[in-house]
């Protein structure tokens, strides 16, 4: 049995993403020249029984889990909403294990990808084709895969009831541990996620980038 929610709490300010988007909690757009604010909500807490997460486009769940194991249990997951005029863009999404700020970012891989490898202004990441990505326990994503059609119908209409131009979220329970779906940033695109580390090298977090602003781990040549 999965259990499907909108729950969420939304938090006084986004300074939950303090070692993301620095102090001020503004970040310079990476179109245009405007500087963009930030609201944080955050959904019920991830459930990781088998330390391994999985990201991907949140409908088409073709994805492996990151090489990264990280730490078994509850995990606190905050949404980064961008502010823009009257619309709100999901930027950034967070897996928190510690209370640490990351004092440095690595990205985050799946098995057979390379960063080194990377090409001038080639990200490793995912693509996604249906406007939304996840995070997802490794065999709770499996489960929420393999549930058919109908099931994705459900997940669309629940997702509908925080909907607000242009984001929403969802989150499911399963015996096998928690997944959780939310709006990408403007759309379609390629997203990397970057794994955060405490000044002493500790596990801190793990960060996708939905592309809206420029921050600390944007590579260079992007």
């Amino acid at each position: 049995m999965m259990r499907l929610s909108t729950a969420h709490e939304m938090l006084p300010d986004a300074s939950a993403f303090a070692d993301v988007l620095g102090p001020r909690l503004t970040a310079p757009a990476t179109s245009g020249n405007r500087t963009l604010t930030f609201r944080a909500v955050q959904l019920p807490a991830l459930r990781v029984p088998s330390g391994r997460v999985t990201a991907s486009d949140g409908l088409m769940l073709d994805a492996e889990p990151f090489t990264q194991v990280i730490p078994v249990g509850e995990h606190a997951l905050i949404l980064a909403i961008a502010v823009i005029d009257d619309d709100e863009r999901i930027a950034f999404a967070k897996l928190r294990f510690k209370s640490e700020p990351a004092a440095r970012w690595e990205i985050a891989t799946c098995r057979g990808q390379n960063p080194a490898s990377r090409k001038r202004r080639e990200l490793v990441g995912y693509g996604v084709d249906s406007g939304s990505g996840c995070f997802g326990d490794s065999e709770a994503y499996k489960l929420v895969r393999d549930a058919g059609s109908d099931f994705v119908d459900k997940m669309l209409d629940e997702s509908q009831k925080v909907y607000r131009h242009t984001r929403d979220w969802l989150s499911i329970e399963t015996g096998a541990g928690s997944f959780a779906m939310f709006s990408s940033g403007y759309g379609d695109g390629l997203y990397a996620s970057y794994f955060g580390l405490s000044a002493k090298g500790a596990l801190v977090s793990l960060v996708t980038d939905f592309g809206l602003v420029k921050w600390a781990a944007t590579p260079a040549d992007a």
